[in-house]
């Protein structure tokens, strides 16, 4: 074996781990019980109560946050064993990197050990496992990734990783597109269970058949898989001059397309359309000169998009179209004096001293009290009038009033006498399907109650900031960030911790979320549904900045490499693909979270494309990559002019010009050592004045003798 290939083995060995995460970890299923003594999560998420706590089921995360920590563990022993050759002949601009790393892993930690909820925070919630031992493995991840990755020729492995990921995902959105998920099949089900768990686990009422999200848990999370997948393999099949690699890029660029559109999701499609502007801005020089490629290339985009459409029956281009009409929402200005209270039929909700309830109607009240002598609850209005109602054979409780026709009441008891611990049920617009419950305490006082543990709440109406009359903007985005920015207030140093949003959300915002939310007044917003606000509010500002300061060295550093060039070279071409992945994966984050199905990809390909960027911009310096020789040597030899094409032919004149001036540059730099080694002395202009003196008054003499001879 020669030198060559024991160092392309090395360079292959070292970086593996990073292509072993890249191609395993998105597609990591596997189903288990999470034990939680914390009541909130019970009270917020679907679990079962068991002795000392609760237990909760996991499918796409658990394993996958497994996988983080041991592929990040095995980096640092390699990082250790394999120090000298990671770290040499590092860029300082590198350091960048690891300083705003440092500073983000910090915050997340102090953050966690701040936080009410420091369990979560630590180790993260059960269905997401984002805590802040999964965030710093990401570090490690990006670091590993961009100091090992040592040649370009690795970056194939990359693609191989990508090839590979994207194709179990595609099968296991093709079964889940046609309602025959694998997850419902014994045999599959037996392959990814936790055994100890599998007598006590049925899968069926957790997976939704019709909604194409592979192993990614969810399947907004299909967006920000197929904003980083498709605008690589896009590029690199654009780009690419063999053949056989442009078919297999188009086959996978297919196969995530399909991703994206079965699934519906627009950050997706956002996250494309993103990619696709900075490619544009990128490659304009070049789009210019071959215009009719990429006419073509935009023909054949859209007929895979209508191709799409019909396969999802129209499903897409109605997303689609919902989506430009999100934006134009956005962008109008909202309606005068727009407040979402007053389209509800009751705009507040009060617990009184004397333990009845009052509903603030629209331009009247509703008082509930409780007769523990009539054994009866007694609706008046804002007079003390009592309210007339009915009830129906079903019980429902409501009244003809136009003032409060829209609300009902229903109540349960489990005796005749109401005051031993009767139960009633409230819903608007015979919406019976969402209730609000209110328990009978002590024969007198009336109290909103959770419905999932019967602990009395407190109803709000919570502060918000933005969005007035826009909060269904965005599958109602616009109503958790509306309601989540005032919370940034106390981020501004350190955050609540890392996966704890679910537990300092406003979730007692019922009327509110019945507005916003077909599913009513209990649903369970765990998510700000954008990864800025979500490392704002776990981590605090400065992790915020330090992200981002990470994310704009890199872009900033990527469009002074690749943009408007007239001719790129394919170590270019890969920088270029990695980074349009990365402009994907960070708009998708306009409308996702950071999530552990998807979160170590990005991490990676921003790892390789640091390391791609260096490795380029040593390459324009004429510096060769580690362990290749000079490029002025690996120039091929030209047999037969006529053979070489009109690119080829450019990319050698430009060789041989960076040649030359390298020499050049080198010959001046040699002749400026000599000077510095040799510095002129006053002695040495003496002698050299002296000499030329003597040589001046010898000519004089030679011409007076000639003279005087003639």
């Amino acid at each position: 074996m020669n030198e060559q290939k024991k160092t392309d083995l090395t360079a292959l060995a070292i970086f593996f781990p990073a292509v072993i995460a890249l191609a395993i970890i998105p597609t990591i299923m596997y189903v288990t019980l999470v034990f939680s003594q914390l009541t909130d999560t019970y009270r917020y998420f679907r679990g079962t109560p068991v002795d000392d706590g609760y237990l909760f089921l996991d499918i796409y995360s658990q394993g996958k946050a497994f996988a983080v920590v041991v592929i990040a563990i095995i980096m640092m022993v390699l990082a250790l064993i394999c120090c000298i050759y990671l770290f040499r002949r590092i860029e300082k601009r590198s350091l960048v990197f690891v300083g705003l790393s440092v500073v983000y892993v910090l915050m997340t930690l102090i953050s966690a050990l701040c936080s009410e909820y420091r369990e979560i925070a630590l180790w993260g919630q059960f269905d997401r496992a984002e805590g802040f031992f999964t965030t710093a493995c990401y570090f490690v991840i990006f670091l590993f990734s961009m100091y090992s990755f040592k040649t370009t020729k690795n970056f194939r492995y990359v693609v191989f990783a990508l090839f590979f990921c994207v194709g179990v995902n595609t099968v296991l959105g093709i079964f889940q597109f046609t309602g025959n998920s694998l997850e419902t099949k014994d045999w599959f089900f037996n392959l990814i269970v936790d055994k100890k768990y599998a007598d006590a686990i049925s899968i069926d009422s957790s997976v939704n058949s019709k909604s194409l999200l592979g192993a990614l848990y969810n399947y907004n999370y299909v967006g920000s898989f197929t904003g980083l997948a498709i605008p690589l393999f896009s590029t690199m099949a654009i780009f690419d001059k063999k053949i056989l690699h442009k078919v297999f890029y188009i086959i996978f660029d297919m196969m995530a397309l399909f991703m994206l559109m079965g699934s519906t999701v627009r950050s997706g499609v956002v996250a494309v359309a993103a990619a696709i502007v900075v490619g544009i801005f990128l490659f304009f020089r070049l789009i210019l000169k071959r215009w009719k490629i990429a006419v073509g290339a935009l023909g054949a985009a859209v007929l895979l998009l209508v191709a799409g459409n019909l396969i999802t029956e129209g499903a897409f281009f109605r997303r689609v179209s919902t989506l430009l009409g999100d934006m134009i929402q956005v962008v109008a200005p909202a309606e005068e004096k727009t407040d979402l209270f007053d389209s509800l039929p009751v705009r507040e909700i009060l617990h009184n001293k004397d333990g009845s309830v009052t509903l603030i109607t629209q331009g009247d009240e509703m008082n509930i009290g409780f007769n523990e002598a009539e054994n009866r609850y007694i609706f008046t209005d804002k007079e003390g009038s009592e309210i007339n109602v009915s009830v129906a054979g079903d019980g429902v409780i409501s009244s003809a009033d136009e003032r409060y026709s829209r609300i009902s009441f229903e109540v349960y008891s489990d005796s005749e006498t109401l005051s031993d611990g009767s139960v009633m049920y409230m819903w608007f617009d015979g919406n019976a399907r969402s209730v609000l419950t209110f328990g009978l305490f002590g024969g007198k006082n009336i109290h909103l109650v959770d419905n999932k543990i019967a602990d009395r709440i407190e109803p709000e109406n919570a502060e918000h900031i933005g969005f007035e009359g826009k909060e269904l903007v965005g599958s109602s985005r616009g109503y958790i960030w509306s309601r989540t920015i005032p919370l940034l207030k106390n981020c501004i140093l350190i955050g609540y911790g890392a996966d704890t949003f679910a537990y300092v959300f406003p979730q007692q915002d019922f009327l509110a979320k019945y507005y916003s939310y077909a599913e009513g007044f209990y649903i369970t917003v765990d998510k700000p549904h954008n990864l800025y606000l979500q490392i704002f509010i776990s981590n605090g500002l400065i992790a915020l900045i330090a992200f981002i300061g990470i994310c704009l060295f890199y872009l900033v550093d990527c469009l002074r490499l690749y943009a408007l060039r007239k001719e790129y070279r394919i170590e270019q071409v890969y920088g270029a693909a990695v980074m349009l992945a990365v402009v994907g994966y960070l708009t998708a984050g306009m409308f996702n979270d950071s999530v552990v199905s998807v979160a170590p990809m990005f991490w990676i390909l921003l790892g390789v494309g640091c390391a791609l960027n260096t490795i380029n911009r040593r390459l324009d310096r004429n510096i060769p990559e580690e362990g290749t020789e000079p490029a002025a040597e690996t120039v091929k030899t030209i047999s037969a002019p006529e053979t070489v094409s009109d690119d080829e032919a450019k990319n050698i004149a430009m060789r041989l010009r960076e040649n030359a001036a390298a020499k050049k540059a080198a010959a001046a730099e040699a002749q400026k050592a000599e000077r510095e080694a040799h510095p002129v002395t006053k002695s040495d202009i003496e002698a050299l004045t002296a000499r030329i003196k003597a040589y001046t008054d010898k000519e004089s003499d030679n011409t007076e003798r000639k003279d005087t001879d003639t």
